[in-house]
C-alpha cells in the first residue's frame, strides 16, 4: 500500500486533489450527497485518537477545518488544480497537524481492518451472495489478488462493483477447469486495470464528439493506480512480459475473454482495451508505472504457437513430473507426421494431460491410453458406428507404426537400455500383458510391430513368469474344482431323479395291489377285487 498511496506524515493533495494523510487516508469524503469533511474527523473518538495521535489545538482545528472548506467547494466545482493549489499555499496552516510513522502504521491498521470489511461487503453485494461466502472468495484468493483488490477498493469503494465481484467468484469456484479459471482472471483483471476508470471513460467518450476534450486533474494517476493494481493483481506475468510456461489450456483461456465480446457497450474487450491505452498508456513515463506492456504485445506473445512438444516437455516440467525418451521421440514423430495440436479434445495431448496430473509421463501409460484403451472404445463402437469405428481403428493403427518406427530408430530398444536411459521401469503385470496382447504382430488390416511387441514382452521378468504359471495353475485349479463340482450335481441329480422314478414305481405298485387284493360290495353283492377290477 504504500508504493502506490506513499506514507505523508503531514496533509498533501492526492492526485486528485483531495487533502490526505498518512497512507491514503482522506480528510474529505465524496459520499452520496457528495463532498464533505470525513465524520468524526478531530473528535475525541477519532482515528487519530485511537492511532495514538496527539490532535491539534481546538483553534488549529478551526483553522484546518476552514481550509478544508475551502478545498471542498473547488472539489464540488470539479476544479481538481484549484484544491491542489490550496493545500500548497495553506501547507503552514496544515502542517499544524503532523504524525510519525510509526502512527502511520497504527492508523493504517485501524483503516485496514475497516476496508477489508467494506470489501467483503462490496462483494457479498455485488456478486450476490452471503457474508460468509463473500470472506470464503476473498480469503481463496492469493495474497497478492487480495493486495489488489484491497487497494482498488482503498481508491474508492464503488471501483469494486458487479463485473469484479462476479469474476473472482467465478475465478475461485471449486472444480473449475484451467481454461476458464484462466477466463475469469483475465476478466477480474480486466475490471480493475481498465473498466473501472470512470472518468478516464468519460474523458474517452466525451472525445468521439469534442476533439478538444481534455483529461481532468487526476485522471493520470487514477490510470496509474489502475495499472499498479492490476499488475499485482497479475495476469500470468504477461503485463511486464515475464510470463513462463503457460500452459494451453491457459493461454485459451486468457484470449477467450479478451475477444469476447464483454467490453464497453458490448464489444470485444480487445478493441475496448486499446481505446483505453490510446489515452492511458500503460508504457507511459508520465503515468509513473513500471513500463508495463500493451494488449497488442500481451495478444502477440498468446498467438505466438510454440513448438508443441516443447510446451509438453514445459508442462510436465512444470508438474515437477519426467517425460521419458521413448515418448519424447514418439511425439516429436507424430508431430511430423500428423500435427500434434495442444487441445485436450484430441486423443494425444488429452492423453498426456491426464498422466502429468498423476505419474510421470512414461511410454507405458501412454501407449496404454493411446492403444489399449483405443482399442476396447474400437470394440464398443464395432457394428454401431462404422465411421467412428473406423477413425478409432485409424488413430490406434497410426500409434502403433510410429511407436514401432521410433523404437528402431532408437536402436530396436529392449528393458535394459529403457532403464539406463530413464530410471523408469514397468512393473505392473496386468498392464505389461495388456501391452504385449495390444502389440501383438497381426497378418492383415496391422502395421508392423514386432519391435514394439519385444519390446514390451522384455519386462516381463522371472517373477512375472513364475506369477503368470502360478496363475495358469489356480485357473487350472478353479477348472478342475468346477467340472468336479458339475459332475457332482449332475451325479446327485441322477440319484434324485433315480429315486423319484423307483418312490413313483413303488406307488403305482401300492395301488395295484390293492386293487388286486380283498373284496368290495358292489350295490347288494360281493365281489373279488381282482376280478371286479380285472387286475
Amino acid at each position: 500500500m504504500k508504493t502506490v498511496e506513499s506514507c505523508e506524515t503531514k496533509i498533501y493533495a492526492c492526485s486528485s486533489g483531495v487533502p490526505t494523510i498518512s497512507v491514503g487516508y482522506a480528510l474529505l469524503i465524496n459520499g452520496k450527497d457528495g463532498w464533505d469533511i470525513r465524520k468524526k474527523l478531530f473528535a475525541e473518538d477519532c482515528d487519530f485518537v485511537d492511532a495514538g495521535i496527539t490532535l491539534p489545538s481546538e483553534d488549529d482545528i478551526k483553522k484546518i477545518e476552514d481550509v478544508l472548506d475551502d478545498v471542498m467547494d473547488k472539489l464540488k466545482d470539479k476544479d481538481v488544480a484549484g484544491a491542489k493549489k490550496l493545500v500548497t499555499d495553506n501547507s503552514t496552516t496544515l502542517n499544524k497537524f503532523t504524525i510519525t510513522e510509526a502512527q502511520s502504521k497504527e492508523l493504517f491498521k485501524i483503516l485496514q481492518e475497516e476496508y477489508e470489511g467494506y470489501l467483503i461487503e462490496r462483494i457479498r453485494k455485488k456478486a450476490s451472495v452471503t457474508k460468509d461466502k463473500a470472506k470464503e472468495i476473498l480469503e481463496t484468493l492469493s495474497t497478492n489478488e487480495q493486495i489488489a483488490l484491497f487497494s482498488t477498493c482503498y481508491t474508492r469503494l464503488t471501483v469494486i462493483g458487479g463485473g469484479v465481484s462476479n469474476a473472482v467468484k467465478n475465478y475461485v469456484k471449486d472444480g473449475i477447469s484451467e481454461k476458464d479459471k484462466a477466463y475469469y482472471k483475465t476478466e477480474a483483471w480486466y475490471e480493475i486495470r481498465y473498466n473501472s476508470h470512470k472518468s478516464g471513460w468519460k474523458y474517452i467518450n466525451k472525445k468521439k464528439t469534442d476533439p478538444t476534450a481534455t483529461k481532468i486533474d487526476g485522471d493520470d494517476g487514477q490510470a496509474n493506480r489502475r495499472y499498479k493494481d492490476s499488475l499485482k493483481f497479475g495476469l500470468y506475468g504477461l503485463c511486464t512480459g515475464t510470463q513462463k510456461d503457460l500452459s494451453q489450456d491457459t493461454k485459451d483461456g486468457i484470449l477467450k475473454f479478451l475477444k469476447s465480446e464483454s467490453g464497453r457497450g458490448g464489444e470485444v474487450v480487445e478493441e475496448t482495451i486499446k481505446k483505453y491505452e490510446k489515452e492511458f498508456s500503460p508504457a507511459a513515463d508520465a503515468l509513473g508505472t513500471k513500463k508495463q506492456d500493451s494488449i497488442e504485445t500481451i495478444i502477440k506473445a498468446l498467438e505466438t504457437k510454440d513448438d508443441p512438444v516443447e510446451q509438453i516437455e514445459k508442462e510436465v516440467e512444470a508438474k515437477g513430473k519426467k517425460l521419458d525418451n521413448l515418448s519424447l521421440v514418439f511425439l516429436k514423430k507424430y508431430h511430423e507426421k500428423h500435427t500434434l495440436v495442444l487441445d485436450k479434445e484430441r486423443p494425444v495431448y488429452n492423453a498426456v494431460s491426464k498422466i502429468k496430473e498423476h505419474s510421470d509421463v512414461l511410454i507405458f501409460p501412454l501407449m496404454d491410453r493411446l492403444v489399449v484403451t483405443m482399442e476396447k472404445e474400437e470394440a464398443k463402437a464395432k457394428d454401431k458406428d462404422d465411421e467412428l469405428y473406423c477413425s478409432i481403428r485409424e488413430f490406434r493403427n497410426r500409434c502403433k507404426a510410429i511407436l514401432e518406427e521410433t523404437i528402431k530408430e532408437i536402436g530396436n530398444y529392449k528393458k535394459p537400455g529403457y532403464k539406463q536411459d530413464n530410471d523408469s521401469d514397468l512393473t505392473d503385470y496386468n498392464l505389461k500383458q495388456e501391452l504385449i496382447t495390444a502389440f501383438e504382430p497381426q497378418k492383415f488390416g496391422s502395421p508392423d510391430t514386432k519391435k514394439s511387441h519385444e519390446f514390451f514382452k522384455s519386462f516381463i521378468t522371472e517373477k512375472d513368469e513364475a506369477k503368470e504359471k502360478a496363475e495358469k495353475e489356480k485357473e487350472e485349479q478353479k477348472k478342475r474344482e468346477e467340472e468336479r463340482i458339475l459332475l457332482a450335481k449332475e451325479k446327485e441329480w441322477k440319484e434324485a431323479r433315480y429315486k423319484k422314478e423307483r418312490e413313483k414305481m413303488r406307488k403305482e405298485g401300492e395301488e395295484a395291489a390293492k386293487k388286486r387284493d380283498g373284496w368290495i360290495i358292489v350295490g347288494c353283492k360281493l365281489y373279488n377285487r381282482k376280478d371286479y377290477y380285472g387286475v
